[in-house]
């Protein structure tokens, strides 16, 4: 009696770097505007002095280290942005497919293309050193990832085709 291979119910894999870094600074870029800073400096300190100078007027015996204080806090949400940005580009996405549809969990953040809206399968293996799935959904954007190197696109595009029988996967290269 011939044993029958049992198709895996789920295949993910961590996005290689040089598919989601270039994403990632652009989205960042967008979120954190690095000419914006000195306003928000210049007025962050104008908002500490006046407040500064008010409280002393209203209560001449208090004694605070505003200079310092400002200087810590301003210093701090900096470094906390960069360890943000820092984490983010060394924790990579998840890829995930299974029957429900395919998924991207970066943190806490999971965008899916649900089964009943993927339209079009395609595995771009033009340049085999960096090969690409590419994902069209109705009524959602593109949906494009790298394939890890320890998927094959052979295998992969198996998978996808045991998982989605009703779609057509194509690999192109």
């Amino acid at each position: 009696m011939k044993a029958e291979t049992k198709q895996p119910k789920l295949l993910w894999w961590f996005e290689p770097a040089w598919s989601y870094r270039s994403r990632l600074k652009q989205e960042i870029s967008k979120a954190v505007q690095v000419r914006m800073l000195p306003r928000i400096a210049a007025v962050s300190i104008v908002l500490t002095a006046l407040l500064a100078y008010g409280l002393k007027r209203a209560m001449p015996e208090l004694e605070f280290d505003w200079a310092g204080k400002f200087a810590l806090s301003f210093g701090a949400v900096l470094l906390s942005l960069l360890c943000f940005c820092g984490l983010s580009s060394l924790i990579p996405p998840i890829i995930g497919i299974k029957k429900q549809g395919v998924t991207r969990q970066e943190g806490q953040h999971v965008s899916w293309r649900r089964r009943a809206d993927i339209r079009r399968i395609t595995i771009d293996i033009t340049d085999p050193a960096r090969p690409r799935l590419n994902i069209e959904a109705t009524n959602k954007g593109p949906f494009e990832c790298g394939i890890a190197s320890k998927v094959k696109a052979a295998s992969l595009a198996d998978f996808l085709r045991a998982t989605f029988p009703e779609l057509k996967v194509e690999v192109n290269g």
